[in-house]
């Protein structure tokens, strides 16, 4: 019976973290997208890919437009799985081109977070969601 009454406090934890999780993500698409600094979102590894990414399409020439957006399907203690959605989201080249990658439009993704929910890994599949 003890059980009972503290299953509507799990699944509320629960419920917290992914919620948590999904604003984290929510505003590192946003200041990605933005070329903003990502020191407020990410952290570790995570940080460290993604300046390297930034200093790789800078260089390169590349610059995006549309937001990405992640659907946090679970999150529980320190990692979060869903499905990123690239839809929106476009690629231009130097000679203002458009790129057209070659891989779905809705990824599944697996992020690592701290416990003030900045993102420590993020790794994007390639499967579809």
């Amino acid at each position: 019976m003890r059980l009972l009454l503290l299953l509507p406090l799990l699944v509320g934890c629960a419920q917290s973290e992914q919620v948590m999780l999904q604003q984290t993500l929510d505003e590192y698409a946003k200041l990605s997208s933005q070329s903003d600094s990502l020191v407020t979102v990410l952290t570790g590894e995570a940080l460290a890919s993604a300046e390297n990414s930034a200093q790789l399409l800078e260089k390169l020439g590349i610059s995006q437009t549309g937001l990405a957006r992640f659907e946090v399907s679970e999150a529980v203690n320190g990692l979060g799985r869903g499905c990123l959605d690239m839809s929106e989201v476009e690629l231009v080249d130097a000679q203002g081109e458009l790129i057209i990658p070659s891989r779905p439009d809705r990824v599944e993704f697996e992020a690592g977070y701290e416990q003030n929910f900045l993102i420590s890994s993020l790794f994007i599949s390639e499967q579809s969601c």
